[in-house]
């Protein structure tokens, strides 16, 4: 008895029309020097882990939104924070100013004031000091940086 293949199991035999050439380009490997390797990524799977830059306990905090920290336009403030580093290598931080609209307005360095405890500070300044009224015909450029502005702490290694 003669097995004939039926059209599930018989495999197709491509012809001119239907066998296309595929190309593809070897990809370039990176340019590594001997003994160099990338450092080994470690996924995060909680919020209590620590990374390689860390930035704790930032100074004025809100807390769960329930009271944010508030501040005349113009009026200077210290903010403050923790930033360490993994092994023996240096970091640097510094101070990013988010308007209320979320545009990046002014970035300020921050210097270590506690070499031991990690702790990094910096004079902020938000918005332009004004005593327009609401009725002065100039209160619209007061207005427009009204509202809740965002500072955010960058911890970053300080290789030089």
């Amino acid at each position: 008895m003669s097995q004939t293949p039926n059209k599930r199991t018989a495999a197709k035999k491509p012809t001119a029309s239907t066998a296309r050439k595929r190309t593809t380009k070897a990809k370039a490997a990176a340019p590594q020097t001997v003994g160099e390797a990338p450092a080994p990524v470690i996924e995060r799977t909680s919020p209590e882990q620590f990374g390689r830059v860390n930035v704790l306990d930032i100074t004025p905090n809100v807390e769960n939104g329930l009271f944010p920290a508030r501040v005349e336009l113009g009026e200077a403030f210290n903010v403050t924070a923790q930033v360490f580093i993994e092994g023996r290598t240096k970091a640097g931080a510094t101070v990013s100013v988010r308007n209320a609209r979320g545009r990046e307005v002014e970035r300020f360095a921050m210097t270590c004031t506690n070499p031991g405890l990690d702790r990094w500070e910096a004079m902020v300044k938000i918005g332009e000091h004004s005593d327009l009224k609401p009725w002065d015909a100039d209160y619209a450029a007061v207005k427009r940086q009204l509202g809740e502005w965002q500072i955010v702490v960058e911890g970053w290694e300080d290789t030089y």
